[in-house]
């Protein structure tokens, strides 16, 4: 496992590889949960499977315990993800990219 800062926020967070390959940035703590299909919470196993569901207590009957994605308590998750869109659009326009506050975006 990979262990790193977070760019926006500065908090620890590491990352697990999905299913299909890619690091996914999680919080470093697994919690417990509850598999739920319509539930207000997203976990990943150290297998790379990713599913909804709750978060519960140790005492709770758990299903499990996983890892929880990132960008769900990051507060700076969707200024990041508002620049990468502009960033592949402005690439696809073929314009130049730009700064944006922390993150430096550059052509390729």
């Amino acid at each position: 496992m990979l262990n790193s800062k977070c760019r926006m926020c500065g908090r620890q967070i590491t990352f697990v590889k999905t299913a299909a390959g890619r690091n996914m940035p999680v919080e470093v703590r697994q919690e417990f949960y509850r598999v739920q299909a319509d539930g207000p919470d997203t976990f990943i196993t150290g297998v790379g499977k990713v599913f909804r569901g709750k978060i519960v207590g140790p005492n709770d009957n758990p299903d499990g315990f996983a890892w929880i994605p990132h960008w769900g308590h990051c507060p700076g998750a969707n200024k990041l993800k508002s620049a990468r869109k502009a960033v592949k659009a402005a690439k696809e326009r073929k314009e130049p990219v730009f700064v944006c506050e922390q993150t430096t975006f550059m052509e390729e």
